[in-house]
């Protein structure tokens, strides 16, 4: 939500009869209502949350999103029920301007048969024949069309495995949530969970998402196969696909102990230890303070020999040494790490539809741009973005910003609004001082963080305590 396409804003307010057509230059319309050749039906609300999570995905996934750049507001409700003025916006209709994208849903039938006219049916069938004409026009060649599955596939495989280890769900993978290389779209039910408490998330959740991406690559080779009377063997194509996707496991694996990926030795024993470690974790259904004791005792069992946190992370304290202490350097790790767990509820569906649907009943659209401004600056601090050599951020919202300093393993916070600073030297004295502020104070979109920084605070003191043991 951050280019101006039409109007003077990013949530402009347009009337229906001024509806702009299908495709502008780079950019396409999605329509939410009733435009021409579009047949869904969403509000304004589910507009706004897609686009966050767009731009927050765009961000934080390794293979990102499609970039909504703005979103237009119809400034009419969904039906006459839903018009008067107590209703306010969330239940109005929208257009989503966004990146140019191709799904996987223009080369399949649509689900919906059985209610399709005969002539909707013959139009289709002629649509996606054209879809395969052009497509193979463009590859030129069956053996590039397989190149490109693989890349995408690829992608897939990274995408969903950075998920799983970070708790992150689009909630509803289908053939027009996904881009033909592999980004996601059409975002609106799409999740962070800090733990599996949820009812409706378990691990099981995590793995299934990537099963239906795959399927639906594999049956539009299916699809390419029949078209082009190929024999493009989607048994090759499954099993490179999993593959890829343990191999990236076993990759961000350790990005859960706050440790960059890329420090590590790659492919050892130790690497796939850790990654069995944490899929048993999470197929126990674990809550927040399970995955936070799973990160604090892997760090501390780094001191331990044969231990599978020794043998892979001592590298890495080695390669960081010259600057820091070894101490130093766990406490870090740990904060990328804690702050991932405590602080994701941030990002959880529930909590940022309720924020917006109160500034919508309002009508309130300049805080709604100013709300997902927020949530873009919660996601660089939160996946690292904001990190420096100098500080790792702790958290950080409008008011105030805690950070620790690896070099003198201290703990800094800022008053933005006092225009006060204060050092403290362990976590314990940041702990107490942070017990005497105002609840307030800790406040981010949608999601009040006391409680999870006191949580992650008593962890570091814990570790410290480990460490001077």
């Amino acid at each position: 939500m951050e280019t101006q396409f039409f109007e003077d804003g990013n949530i402009a307010t347009l009337g229906v009869e001024s509806l702009p057509c299908q495709k502008v230059l780079t950019y396409q319309l999605n329509g939410i209502g009733d435009l021409p050749k579009v047949k869904v039906k969403d509000t304004l609300l589910d507009a706004i949350l897609d686009s966050i999570y767009s731009s927050v995905f765009h961000q934080v996934l390794p293979i990102g999103s499609v970039k909504i750049k703005s979103i237009q507001h119809l400034n009419k409700p969904m039906s006459l029920a839903e018009g008067s003025n107590q209703s306010g916006y969330q239940n109005h209709l929208a257009v989503k301007v966004k990146e140019t994208s191709l799904s996987i849903k223009r080369f399949m039938k649509n689900a919906e048969q059985e209610s399709m006219s005969a002539a909707d049916r013959r139009l289709e069938a002629f649509k996606i024949k054209q879809s395969f004409l052009e497509i193979n026009q463009y590859f030129q060649s069956h053996e590039r069309f397989v190149l490109f599955i693989n890349r995408s596939l690829a992608n897939c495989a990274q995408q969903f495995a950075f998920c799983f280890v970070h708790r992150i769900t689009h909630g509803n993978i289908n053939n027009d949530a996904l881009s033909i290389e592999g980004r996601w779209q059409n975002n609106n039910t799409s999740s962070f969970h800090n733990d599996f408490a949820e009812n409706s998330f378990t691990s099981s959740s995590l793995n299934e998402q990537k099963d239906v991406a795959l399927s639906l690559f594999l049956r539009w080779v299916c699809y390419y196969n029949s078209f082009n009377k190929t024999q493009i063997e989607t048994s090759e194509l499954s099993q490179y696909f999993y593959a890829i996707y343990n191999k990236y496991l076993e990759y961000y694996v350790v990005s859960v102990l706050g440790v960059s990926p890329d420090e590590l030795p790659l492919n050892t024993l130790a690497r796939a230890e850790l990654t069995s470690g944490l899929i048993k974790l999470y197929q126990h259904n674990a809550s927040e303070l399970d995955i936070a004791k799973f990160i604090t005792q892997s760090l501390s069992d780094i001191t331990k020999e044969g231990s599978a946190s020794y043998k892979l992370l001592n590298s890495a304290i080695t390669s960081e040494n010259q600057h820091y202490t070894p101490s130093s350097i766990i406490t870090k790790w740990a904060i990328i790490g804690l702050r991932k767990v405590y602080f994701n509820a941030l990002f959880q569906n529930n909590n940022i539809r309720q924020s917006l649907a109160i500034f919508l009943s309002k009508r309130k659209l300049d805080q709604v741009l100013e709300l997902s401004n927020h949530y873009e600056d919660c996601a660089a601090w939160l996946f690292e973005a904001k990190d420096s050599s100098v500080h790792t951020v702790i958290f950080s919202n409008k008011k105030l910003l805690i950070y620790f300093v690896p070099v003198t393993q201290s703990y800094v916070v800022e008053h933005f609004d006092k225009g006060h600073k204060y050092s403290f030297i362990d976590a314990k004295e940041l702990l107490l001082y942070i017990q005497t502020q105002p609840k307030l104070d800790f406040n981010l979109p949608g999601f009040l963080a006391w409680r999870g920084l006191i949580y992650m605070l008593t962890e570091l003191l814990e570790l410290e305590r480990g460490q001077l043991a």
